[in-house]
């Protein structure tokens, strides 16, 4: 590991999060090489399904943040969509439009089966923290929504198939979501969860009470394994199709 490509001086000192804590399992180089990777490299390997989930997420945040009408939600999600899609970055103008037509549909079924019931957001683009043993974590959530029944903290997802409950509870970033959701304050009823675009249904992160001490220590355990780390070896492998630092990996080269 050359200096050019070093951890800087109190990296570790910053909260993780749970995308580096991801990134770091399925292969420790692209942990370090994505911290060096500018938004221009990144893009290059991007991909149609990531092309698609940001601007989904982007269409459906702005819809929220600028109250839009509930009445003709479908089109001002449509237009949004069309504004924050990055079509350019699929591979050919044939994925282009696929990709373009999927999203205005999952927009479309996303208008009419969540936003009736929920036309307001009490809160965009959360920015959460937690930390554990003296570890501190940094999270993120797309959507808060809060009503009589209780607040429910959601990050949008446009996997097919939907992610499943128990896939969830083995994805670091959606644990540490859950666990930094629950020290939101106040004390009312909060579901946390991914919601599907393909499938127009929430999947909530339910941690059993008796597997909360387990999973806040594997978090910091796997912090302690990233700040013992000195070599960052790569791991080939399937993730390296769409990984943003394969422009620096000596395994492409």
């Amino acid at each position: 590991m050359t200096d050019a490509t070093a951890l800087p001086e109190g990296f570790f000192d910053r909260p993780l999060t749970g995308r580096q804590l991801s990134d770091f399992s399925e292969c420790p180089r692209r942990f370090l090489l994505s911290q060096f990777v500018s938004e221009k490299e990144e893009r290059r390997y991007r991909g149609a399904a990531a092309v698609l989930h940001q601007g989904l997420r982007d269409a459906i945040v702005a819809f929220y943040q600028a109250g839009e009408d509930v009445a003709d939600a479908a089109r001002e999600l449509r237009t949004l969509f069309k504004k924050h899609f990055e079509g350019a970055l699929c591979a050919d103008a044939i994925e282009e439009s696929r990709t373009e037509a999927r999203g205005l549909k999952s927009l479309d079924e996303f208008a009419r089966t969540w936003v009736p019931e929920h036309p307001t957001a009490r809160d965009t683009d959360l920015r959460l923290a937690l930390t554990i043993d003296g570890q501190a974590f940094a999270s993120s959530a797309d959507l808060l929504f809060a009503d009589g029944a209780g607040t429910t903290v959601m990050r949008l997802n446009s996997r097919r198939p939907a992610p499943a409950a128990d896939d969830l509870l083995a994805e670091p970033s959606a644990v540490l979501l859950a666990l930094a959701a629950d020290q939101l304050e106040g004390d009312r009823p909060k579901c946390v969860g991914y919601y599907s675009l393909s499938e127009c249904k929430l999947v909530p992160i339910e941690i059993a009470p008796d597997q909360i001490d387990y999973v806040r220590r594997d978090l910091v355990s796997r912090a302690a394994r990233m700040r013992r780390e000195t070599q960052f070896a790569p791991r080939k492998g399937r993730q390296c199709r769409w990984c943003g630092a394969r422009g620096r990996c000596e395994v492409w080269r």
